[in-house]
Formats: C-alpha cells, structure tokens, sequence
C-alpha cells in the first residue's frame, strides 16, 4: 500500500475510533457484531450488511448532530 492510501486508511480508522467513542455501548456493541459478520460475508450478503451498517453510522452521525 503506498503512503496515501495509508494515510487515509489511519484518518479512516481515527474517524470511526472517534464515532465510537460518543456511541452508547449496546449500539457500539451491535455495530461491531455487523463488522465481523460482514468481514466473514460474501456477495450480495455482504453488501447488505455494508448497506446497514452505513445506515446505522448516518443515522448516529444525524442524531448527534446538532
């Protein structure tokens, strides 16, 4: 991996470490448990669980903001 693409993967990284932080724990928890399933999943599988997760950050990220 070249130097950029490492960069953005450790702001990527810090990111979601700081989107977790202001998570309640349950809702950490369970977002955690669909980034395991969906690094195990395949197909049209995983894209759906990538689909849900996606939404579960936005709608974090919506209620928080303010």
């Amino acid at each position: 991996m070249d130097e950029r693409r490492s960069a953005l993967l450790d702001k990527a990284v810090g990111l979601l470490a700081a989107v977790f932080r202001t998570m309640d724990p349950k809702d950490r928890d369970s977002l955690l448990e669909l980034m395991d399933q969906a690094g195990n999943a395949s197909g049209p599988d995983k894209e759906r669980l990538m689909k849900l997760i996606h939404e579960r950050l936005k709608s974090h990220n919506n209620g928080n903001c303010s």
